[in-house]
């Protein structure tokens, strides 16, 4: 614990700096939040949230088999340093002594691999056992093994296992198997991922424990996105979230209008024209 404290207090100073950032669009970003051992914020009289002030802890970074610069070279000070602006702007604020620290924040990035297709059969390998039926269940039952096990993994590290879970129990029912096909496409594409877990500081501090009291993890693909250019942005869209319940994962969100038709109003009337013979 002594280490972790070294390595996240003097990172506070890199919350104020502010990187480029190509625009990420909001659809694309996925995100799952969670609130921990009665976790709740203080509003302020001045609207929003009274200020938190926290510490960054180096969590490490999780990829993937295939080589991405922009993700494989990313350090710790470079990605808090991009994240800081979305957690500022909920109020979250750097602390500068630990007698005054409200939050330790962990920090895990990286990117998943998605589903690799060569863990499947080939058509050469299924037309070789076509006359072994039973082998040929054998190795598809080893395939799809494979692929679970993989899926499995990306869609802990991205917060969709229980999106999919109650998804898949519903298909039976001949409803959400489109969502369910969705999510599934999704944890198969290889996406760059953050999540971030809020403890509560003063505890580890002083007693050596981590009492965790909130998460958010954020996700989107790697496809057409570049990890530390997207970070601001995806970021900053998934802040909404930081500190409370997402109520399960919350996936390409759009802006939803809302029209209030208001009561009815008479404006007078007006004389028919002649009809012209």
């Amino acid at each position: 614990m002594k280490t972790l404290f070294r390595l996240c207090l003097p990172l506070v100073c890199l919350v104020n700096l502010h990187g480029g950032a190509a625009r990420v669009e909001d659809e694309e970003t996925s995100v799952l939040a969670q609130v921990f051992n009665d976790y709740t914020r203080t509003p302020s009289a001045l609207g929003g949230y009274k200020a938190e002030t926290f510490a960054f802890a180096n969590a490490g970074s999780i990829l993937g088999s295939l080589r991405d610069n922009s993700v494989d070279q990313a350090t710790f000070n470079q990605v808090v340093r991009l994240i800081s602006p979305a957690l500022a702007r909920q109020n979250y604020i750097a602390a500068s002594d630990p007698e005054d620290t409200d939050l330790l924040i962990s920090v895990t990035w990286g990117a998943t691999d998605g589903f690799d297709n060569s863990l499947a059969l080939s058509g050469s390998q299924l037309n070789d056992i076509t006359s072994d039926w039973a082998g040929h269940a054998m190795q598809m039952d080893a395939a799809n093994q494979r692929r679970d096990s993989r899926n499995n993994r990306n869609a802990t590290l991205l917060g969709y296992r229980e999106a999919l879970k109650a998804h898949r129990d519903m298909r039976s029912y001949g409803v959400h198997g489109t969502v369910y096909g969705d999510l599934i496409a999704d944890v198969e594409d290889p996406r760059y991922f953050v999540i971030l877990t809020a403890f509560d500081f003063q505890t580890a501090w002083r007693e050596k424990k981590l009492v965790p009291l909130w998460s958010t993890r954020y996700n989107i693909p790697t496809r057409g996105n570049h990890f530390t250019a997207a970070l601001p942005s995806m970021s900053m869209f998934a802040s909404r979230f930081f500190g409370r319940d997402s109520d399960g994962l919350v996936r390409r969100l759009n802006p939803t209008g809302k029209v209030d038709m208001g009561e009815l109003q008479i404006l007078g009337s007006v004389d028919t024209p002649p009809v012209e013979k």
